[in-house]
């Protein structure tokens, strides 16, 4: 290790003879930027201006060649026999090393993929049987309704569950074009609206309960007919829905 040390050390002591020299044609590259061009660590107009110096100056050629035998290549390669071949070598080792990194990447992603897929799958499984939002398709029990009145004190309500559709009979014996529900929440007095619903039978609306917006508790239920621009209160009804 202290020969290769002091072989470094002549190395840079030629090189810094080489810039003291007052007979050259052009100022030589000093020994930080030859480093930094052999560990390919300069701008591409830098790399470039070095490399038209070093195919004329065979001092500053033959120095890099040494960096080359010194400090990249393992022992037991064989010595690069000119600059050309040396920075050839050089280049056909970055773009080795370059087109290899985005293999390893798809390599890589490819290892992942089935995960990732597998992941994706757990989160909708469990987003449809937990969260099951209103819009997905699917029969859900149903509990006919026929209409109350007008809201009054001591008035029955239906239990319901939550998780119920509704059908809404109506009372008036006359259909509509479409209808419209809405749902009152009792305890806040906030509404919740759906609407283009029409006649699942004669004179019977099927209503998909929006459980996600509503809660459980009393709530008063109006069926609006829809004729041309007119809307008609059909039927009022009373639930107290439990659980979710």
């Amino acid at each position: 290790m202290a020969d290769e040390t002091q072989d470094l050390d002549r190395l840079f002591e030629r090189l810094a003879q080489e810039e003291g020299s007052k007979g050259d044609p052009e100022e030589h590259p000093s020994v930080e930027i030859l480093t930094a061009y052999h560990a390919n660590e300069l701008s591409a107009e830098e790399d470039a201006r070095i490399q038209e110096h070093l195919a004329s100056c065979r001092s500053c050629a033959e120095i890099v060649l040494d960096f080359d035998s010194f400090l990249a290549e393992p022992a037991g390669e064989p010595e690069v026999a000119s600059f050309e071949v040396a920075a050839e070598s050089r280049r056909l080792r970055e773009r080795i090393k370059s087109e290899s990194e985005p293999a390893a990447s798809r390599a890589n992603w490819r290892h992942w993929a089935p995960a990732v897929a597998a992941v994706l799958t757990l989160v909708v499984v469990g987003f449809y049987f937990v969260a099951q939002p209103d819009w997905l398709g699917g029969d859900r029990p149903v509990t006919t309704l026929d209409a109350a009145g007008a809201l009054r004190s001591g008035e029955r309500f239906d239990a319901v569950p939550l998780s119920h559709d509704l059908v809404l009979r109506n009372p008036s014996g006359t259909s509509f074009e479409e209808y419209r529900v809405e749902f009152k929440i009792l305890s806040t007095g906030r509404v919740v609206e759906v609407s283009g619903l029409r006649e699942d039978r004669p004179r019977e609306v099927r209503v998909r309960v929006p459980r996600r917006k509503l809660e459980p508790g009393r709530h008063e239920i109006n069926l609006l007919g829809i004729r041309g621009d007119q809307e008609y209160l059909v039927g009022t009804y009373l639930v107290d829905f439990r659980g979710r």
